[in-house]
């Protein structure tokens, strides 16, 4: 009869559901309406029946609480609509009170490509000493197409992960084990570009970040984003971040080692983009000194040659040195 047969199929469904990790994905949102529906689409479209999906809400006056009530009927999404304060305030609040022994986040304007929640817990059943998995993102544009032939996405290093905007792991396309969040603690709430920066490097005290080769996930590029709009503001944070590592030697000796490079590129990064042609002087000045990188001392001399006299000639260089490196 019909009823028996929906009834063994729950009972094999929630035998199954019993012995997969249950996962949890949070997406905080804040006025992503325009692509807000991508991202839950993703996240709806993975081939994973054990699987926690919160959406924060930081009060959006935008569409999105429309376009996310589409969605409310699929059983694994939940939503809040409530002020928080920040990010990192809405996933520490999501991740506290959920049960997912496998966490991650998705902003409102990424999303998953393929299958990476099935494949990362299958990489944490067969590695037990991983404690976060990452993949590599690709950039999509506003309407999600592909932005270039960039990707991102690396083995863990601390130092890069310290002095460069372009994190070695790129936070779309990562899930970690609770285990480590209950070691490493929440995200910090005083940071808002360098969040995910700060969380790799302390987890890296804790256990080991594992890189899966392969695109997982698109970080959508366009104005509004604070990576794009923001970048000098991360630089600036890094920079805060970099200060509050120096100043504890005995947990991160290895990051302290390399204080006067962190330092230098840091410098380099903030030259690079700040509008102020004083203060960018001054940064790449403080870069050419630190720096313990002869051949980089170079570049540094002819970008402030450039801020000296206005010529573009460092500019020129980073062009012909991004066309070896591609055709090399």
């Amino acid at each position: 009869p019909p009823h028996y047969m929906k009834n063994c199929f729950r009972i094999v469904y929630n035998a199954v559901m019993d012995e997969l990790p249950r996962v949890t994905l949070v997406t905080p949102s804040l006025n992503q309406g325009e692509f807000i529906a991508h991202t839950i689409e993703s996240v709806l479209a993975q081939n994973y029946p054990n699987l926690d999906y919160v959406i924060m809400d930081g009060g959006s006056t935008d569409d999105t609480l429309s376009i996310i009530r589409r969605y409310e009927s699929d059983s694994r999404l939940t939503w809040y609509s409530e002020l928080d304060n920040g990010q990192a305030h809405a996933i520490n609040k999501a991740f506290r009170h959920t049960s997912g022994v496998i966490l991650g986040w998705l902003n409102s304007d990424d999303v998953f490509i393929g299958q990476p929640v099935r494949e990362s817990v299958v990489y944490f059943e067969n590695h037990p000493e991983a404690m976060v998995v990452y993949g590599q993102v690709i950039e999509i544009d506003s309407t999600g197409k592909r932005f270039d032939d960039r990707i991102f996405g690396d083995t863990f290093d601390p130092v890069r992960a310290l002095s460069d905007v372009r994190t070695p792991i790129p936070q779309p396309g990562s899930f970690f084990r609770r285990s480590l969040w209950n070691q490493t603690g929440n995200l910090r709430e005083d940071l808002r570009y360098s969040l995910d920066t700060d969380f790799w490097i302390r987890a890296s005290r804790h256990g080991q970040l594992h890189f899966m080769p392969g695109i997982r996930a698109g970080f959508r590029r366009h104005e509004q984003a604070k990576t794009v709009s923001g970048v000098l503001q991360t630089w600036l944070e890094d920079k805060k971040l970099a200060e509050w590592i120096f100043q504890q030697p005995d947990t991160y000796p290895d990051l302290t080692a390399k204080r006067r490079l962190i330092e230098s590129n840091l410098a380099w990064g903030m030259s690079l983009q700040h509008g102020d042609t004083d203060k960018a002087r001054r940064y790449a000045w403080e870069a050419f000194v630190k720096s313990p990188l002869r051949l980089r001392q170079v570049a540094m001399l002819v970008r402030l040659l450039d801020l000296q006299f206005g010529t573009r000639f460092s500019k020129r260089l980073g062009g012909l040195w991004r066309s070896v490196k591609r055709f090399s």
